[in-house]
């Protein structure tokens, strides 16, 4: 084998090792970035029942800005009264149609929040 192409190798094999520390590297970041909370029965319920309280006021605000068809209620008249029918199947559909769930952010910003408000921190890198 010639010096020449001995050389080529070894810069060959420089550039894979190269890549291979930067696919490295970007890992360890990734990971490293990784947060891991450990948490106390009581501070799970507490956890869950806020991320609950938050999600559900969520979705009461999703659903009250939700405008229904006129075609949900109807008015029938018999002589002096005034009989409405409300179609509580056309409003369940509208609610189900017109209403989003939270986009995977928004659950982790809430989930976030009530984190915040329990005081559920991490202490050094560790669970606490």
């Amino acid at each position: 084998m010639s010096v020449e192409t001995a050389s080529k190798k070894l810069d060959q094999l420089l550039e894979q090792v190269e890549k291979i520390n930067a696919e490295v590297k970007s890992l360890k970041g990734q990971v490293m970035d990784e947060k891991v909370y450990k948490l106390t029965e009581k501070q799970m319920e507490e956890f869950v029942s806020g991320l609950y309280y938050s999600f559900s006021e969520w979705n009461q605000n999703e659903i009250s800005s939700v405008e229904f068809s006129e075609s949900v209620v109807t008015l029938d008249v018999d002589g002096y009264t005034i009989i409405p029918t409300i179609d509580s199947d056309m409003i369940s559909d509208e609610i189900q149609q017109y209403t989003e769930t939270p986009t995977e952010i928004q659950m982790m910003n809430m989930a976030s929040e009530v984190m915040e408000d329990l005081g559920i921190q991490l202490v050094d890198g560790n669970c606490e």
